[in-house]
C-alpha cells in the first residue's frame, strides 16, 4: 500500500513538471524515501538508500528560491504498538531530525521549516485490513473508526486496548508482524509560491508532498529540539516446575539491549516433602545473560540463547539411609552453565516462557544419617557435578519502564 501511495506521488510530479502552468504561482514536488533505524530519530545518510534519497531532495530544494517558499511542513506517523505517548514523542523526533537536516544541508532558513501534525497512522492501517485475510478483519476495522472519528488520547489507548485484547491478542500479533512495519513513515509538505511578478490576489497554494518510508526513530541532538524519552522493558516471572516442586521461586529480568537481557532467578525451599526423610531445601540464585534472535518495540521475545553462573545451598534426603547437605551448611556449590529458551506472547503483558540449561559445578559436602538429628558419617567430600541445572515453565510480565530523555 504505502509503495502504492508513493507512486502516485511519483505520477503527479511527472504530469505537473512536463503539463504547462496555467497559474501565475508555480509549484513544483517530489517523492523520496528516507529510513531510520529501529526505535531511533536520528537521520542517518548511510541508513539503507538515505544517502540518495537526500541527495534527491537537496537537488529538489537547491533549485527553489528560499524566499518563495511559504513553509514546509513535516508530519510523523508512527504505528500504534507500544507506549502511546512515546510513539508521539519518536514521531516528533524523527519530524525534527529531518528539519535539521534540511537547516544545515540547504539554503532553506530555519524560520520556514516547522513540525506539523504527529498522531497514529489509522489512515494508512485500514486499506491494509481491508485487503487483508486477517479473521477479525470486520471488528478490527470498526475499531480504527472509532480511532479515527475521535483523536482524544483517552480515545486512543481505548482503541488500543480493545484491538490488543481481540481474540487473545491473535489479531494484534498478527497485524504488529505483517502490517505495522509498513505504516511507519514521516510525510513532507512543502507550500511554495513563486510570484516573478507581485500580485493583488495570490493563486491558492498547492500542497506538494514528498513521502518518507520510516522504519523507525531516535533522539534528535539540536538543542531546540524536544527531548525524546526512551522506555526498556522489566520482566517478572516465576516458574511452575519449580512450585511443582514445592520450591518457592521469583525472577527479575531487564531488556538491557535491543536482543540482549539480563534475568536474575532466585530459588528457596525450606520443607520436607510429607516426610523428615525426603526433602530438597535450597537457597539457590542463578543470574543469566540472554540474547534473544528477536526484538521489537514490546521488547526482546521468541528464541534465546543464555550463560549463567550458579550458587546454591542444599540439603537433601531421597528417603535413603543418609542426607547430603553442603560443607557446615554455608559452602554452597558454585558453577555455571548455558541455556536456551523460548518466550511466546499471551494476551497484553503476559508472556509464556520455556527454558532448559545444563551446567558444570564445584560441591564440597558433608553426609549425615537420615534421620532427626542424625550423626555426620562423612565430612567435606568434593565433587564436580555436572549435569541439567535449569528447567523453566514460567508465567511473565511485562512493564515498560522509562530510562530518562534524550536530545
Amino acid at each position: 500500500m504505502i509503495r502504492k501511495i508513493l507512486a502516485y506521488h511519483v505520477v503527479a510530479i511527472l504530469c505537473c513538471l512536463l503539463s504547462p502552468c496555467s497559474l501565475s504561482a508555480e509549484t513544483r514536488q517530489l517523492a523520496v524515501s528516507i529510513g531510520f533505524p529501529v526505535n531511533k530519530t536520528e537521520l542517518l545518510p548511510g541508513f539503507g538508500d538515505n544517502a540518495a534519497q537526500l541527495a534527491r531532495m537537496e537537488d529538489f530544494l537547491s533549485n527553489i528560491d528560499p524566499e518563495t517558499i511559504d513553509i514546509i511542513h513535516v508530519d510523523g506517523y508512527p504505528s500504534p504498538e507500544g507506549p502511546y505517548r512515546h510513539n508521539l514523542r519518536l514521531a516528533e523526533g524523527r519530524a525534527q531530525a529531518l528539519i535539521r537536516y534540511i537547516a544545515e544541508h540547504t539554503a532553506i532558513p530555519a524560520e520556514k521549516l516547522a513540525v506539523g501534525e504527529s498522531h497514529l497512522s489509522w489512515e494508512a492501517l485500514r486499506p491494509l485490513v481491508e485487503d487483508s485475510e486477517m479473521k477479525d478483519a470486520d471488528t478490527v476495522l470498526a475499531l480504527i473508526d472509532v480511532a479515527l472519528a475521535d483523536q482524544s488520547e483517552a480515545a486512543q489507548l481505548d482503541a488500543i486496548g480493545r484491538l490488543q485484547r481481540l481474540n487473545s491478542g491473535a489479531a494484534w500479533r498478527e497485524m504488529k508482524r505483517k502490517l505495522f512495519p509498513q505504516i511507519r513513515y514521516s510525510q513532507l509538505s512543502v507550500e511554495i509560491i513563486d510570484q516573478p511578478e507581485p500580485e493583488p490576489e495570490p493563486e491558492p497554494v498547492i500542497e506538494p508532498v514528498i513521502e518518507l518510508i520510516d522504519t523507525v526513530a531516535a533522539p534528535v541532538t539540536a538543542a531546540a529540539e524536544p527531548e525524546i524519552e526512551s522506555y526498556t522493558h522489566l520482566y517478572l516471572k516465576t516458574n511452575g516446575v519449580g512450585w511443582a516442586m514445592l520450591v518457592s521461586n521469583f525472577a527479575v529480568e531487564l531488556d538491557i539491549a535491543p536482543h540482549w537481557s539480563a534475568t536474575l532467578p532466585v530459588y528457596y525451599s525450606g520443607l520436607n516433602f510429607f516426610s523428615h526423610k525426603v526433602k530438597f531445601r535450597t537457597f539457590t540464585i542463578q543470574p543469566e545473560g540472554r540474547y534473544w534472535l528477536r526484538h521489537d518495540d514490546e521488547g526482546n521475545h521468541g528464541l534465546f540463547v543464555g550463560a549463567h553462573f550458579g550458587l546454591g545451598w542444599y540439603n537433601y534426603a531421597l528417603n535413603g539411609k543418609y542426607r547430603t547437605q553442603d560443607h557446615n551448611g554455608n559452602t554452597p556449590a558454585i558453577g555455571g552453565g548455558v541455556a536456551v529458551g523460548y518466550r511466546m506472547r499471551l494476551a497484553g503483558r503476559w508472556s509464556l516462557e520455556f527454558s532448559v540449561g545444563a551446567g558444570v559445578y564445584d560441591a564440597r559436602y558433608d553426609k549425615y544419617v537420615n534421620e532427626q538429628n542424625g550423626v555426620r558419617v562423612v565430612s567435606d567430600r568434593h565433587r564436580t557435578w555436572l549435569g541439567i541445572d535449569q528447567a523453566a515453565v514460567s508465567i511473565v510480565y511485562a512493564f515498560h519502564v522509562k530510562k530518562g530523555g534524550g536530545r
